[in-house]
């Protein structure tokens, strides 16, 4: 057996740390991170602050709890639950390429960035982003404008602020969010290309992931909009009864 290696209490709590916010699947609370880690208050929350910092957890202002980071992606944040939805995407998204003859993929969202982790590309129809890909602006495609409804009230203002032209991206978004909700799925109209999206919830309806599509107007055609964002919100609806939305709903 190999001898277990002597690592400084610091680096030995916070790695700790970064592993019960990686097993816990959503939020958890000071006090549970407190009981499980065995610290006294001063040093969970100089260390809490530490990775906050470093973006390995994010503090919701609204709970005062903490989730996994963007940061975590690089050590494979949430590994189970990203497993669940990559294998649960696998079959759906050829499903639907084939049906739509367009290009589909699904976006992981985190509460702080968007990541590609599963694509089917239709030879037909446009690219898109590559798997792996990370994106942080919610107005460049319609599956951020789903994602950034999400956040709370304080991070949305923030966000614009940071973008700049705050009034002019919020009446955008405003705008964009309520065609959404009347259609029941996102769809993006430009002259080059068009996407559409609609969310993946998971076990306790909150908007994990998005499905998106892609294409132009000759593979989205507008006699086919209704259509095809039809098929991407039913995906988007399987996909959330898989990550286990159905059971929650049927117990309500």
């Amino acid at each position: 057996m190999e001898p277990v290696l002597n690592s400084p209490p610091a680096l030995d709590r916070g790695l700790r740390i970064i592993e019960i916010l990686a097993e816990c699947g959503g939020e958890i609370g000071f006090n549970d991170l407190r009981q499980r880690v065995g610290i006294p208050n001063n040093t969970l929350s100089r260390l809490l602050r530490l990775l906050v910092h470093r973006g390995y957890a994010v503090k919701d202002p609204g709970t005062g709890k903490y989730r996994p980071g963007p940061r975590m992606s690089v050590i494979g944040q949430n590994l189970p639950l990203l497993e669940r939805l990559r294998r649960a995407c696998e079959a759906t998204l050829k499903q639907l390429s084939i049906r739509a003859g367009n290009t589909v993929l699904v976006i992981y969202w985190n509460g702080q960035q968007m990541q590609c982790i599963a694509k089917e590309t239709h030879e037909l129809s446009m690219a898109m982003q590559d798997v792996g890909c990370i994106t942080v602006n919610y107005t460049e495609r319609p599956w951020g404008w789903i994602f950034w409804e999400q956040m709370p009230p304080r991070e949305r203002r923030n966000w614009l602020l940071r973008a700049g032209n705050a009034k002019g991206l919020a009446k955008q978004m405003e705008r964009q969010l309520a065609e959404y909700h009347e259609r029941g799925f996102a769809f993006e109209d430009d002259p080059n290309f068009r996407r559409l999206s609609a969310p993946i919830l998971d076990d306790l309806n909150r908007v994990i992931a998005a499905v998106g599509m892609g294409g132009n107007s000759v593979t989205i055609p507008d006699s086919r909009v209704v259509e095809l964002g039809g098929m991407v919100a039913e995906h988007a609806r399987e996909l959330s009864r898989r990550m286990g939305w159905v059971q929650r709903q049927t117990l309500a």
